[in-house]
């Protein structure tokens, strides 16, 4: 299914959002996971659904999104897996709580989509909109609720990570954060920035992309093979669970001179080789062993699983 760009942020969310970060104290720390997270999640809560969510609504989503990846952290990718997911540990507890909140909230909303008597420019529409190339059918409500809480986990969860490691990384290195408000104040003025401003704040893509590199959202991922393969001196055979770490593979010298060093400028084109671009995995590659939404508190985690020493090609 292919989807299209939709129209460009609502003004109001805009300035409601830059009310909230001049708000923000000066001259003492603050929990930027936090205050980024909020924003991080409104942005994309307000992606899936124009209309609007309650205060209190949206408040229930990021506490629940916080949750729901704290027991993806501790417990999806601990050493039993989901199979610790039946026990009744206080994590476990809350993570259905905050599920059952989030599927109330999104199914709210799924149910009022329905009485919509006009469509709506979101992709709440275009999941619900979208039918199976297989069979011509429309999803189930349940499918595109499972979807909107994936969409809402990958794009609050990275988002609001990326943005504390680039913050802490430009406190630390205020030569690359003077160049970075040259560059906006130069491309921007006093204006926020659009899609088409992108072309002209490549040191700004630069910072974001080390940001990455050092820090990425998933420092351990995992892929099925496919085909019985090779690697590491490891023989995997078709159908296991293969878990490697972009955060490790980026930290390797012989892939990124000087690993440890947060030096943005390694990211423009003249500086960076091919081998590096083919090993940079902020976000993995390959494609992903597939379930039917996320996970879930009482599924079961299936077939071998091995941990060779570098990606293995599927």
């Amino acid at each position: 299914m292919a989807v299209s760009v939709h129209a460009p942020p609502r003004r109001d969310h805009e300035r409601a959002r830059g009310t909230r970060i001049r708000a923000w104290p000066e001259n003492r720390p603050i929990d930027a996971t936090y205050h980024l997270g909020f924003l991080a999640t409104e942005i994309a809560v307000r992606c899936l659904f124009s209309q609007h969510i309650s205060a209190a609504d949206m408040g229930e989503v990021v506490a629940g999104m916080e949750t729901l990846m704290d027991w993806v952290g501790r417990v999806g990718l601990g050493p039993m897996g989901t199979r610790a997911a039946g026990l009744p540990t206080p994590l476990n507890r809350r993570f259905r709580r905050s599920l059952r909140s989030l599927h109330g909230i999104v199914g709210r909303s799924i149910d009022g989509r329905h009485g919509c008597a006009q469509p709506v420019d979101d992709l709440l529409e275009v999941l619900l909109a979208a039918r199976d190339t297989a069979t011509g059918l429309l999803p189930g409500d349940q499918q595109v609720r499972d979807e909107v809480l994936a969409c809402m986990m990958a794009g609050a969860d990275a988002t609001t990570h990326t943005l504390a490691w680039a913050l802490y990384l430009l406190g630390r290195h205020p030569d690359v954060l003077t160049r970075l408000r040259q560059e906006t104040d130069t491309a921007l003025g006093d204006r926020a920035a659009t899609v088409d401003d992108l072309p002209k704040l490549p040191h700004t893509g630069q910072i974001l992309a080390e940001t990455l590199r050092l820090y990425p959202p998933g420092y351990l991922l995992s892929r099925r093979t496919k085909t019985e393969i090779c690697t590491g001196g490891y023989t995997l055979p078709a159908g296991v669970t293969v878990a490697y770490s972009p955060w490790a593979q980026h930290r390797d010298p012989k892939l990124f001179p000087d690993p440890l060093a947060f030096t943005p400028d390694r990211w423009a084109g003249r500086h960076l080789s091919t081998s590096a671009r083919d090993v940079y995995l902020p976000f993995g590659t390959f494609e992903r062993a597939r379930q039917r939404g996320p996970v879930r508190p009482d599924a079961n985690v299936g077939g071998q699983q091995a941990s060779p020493t570098r990606p293995a090609a599927t």
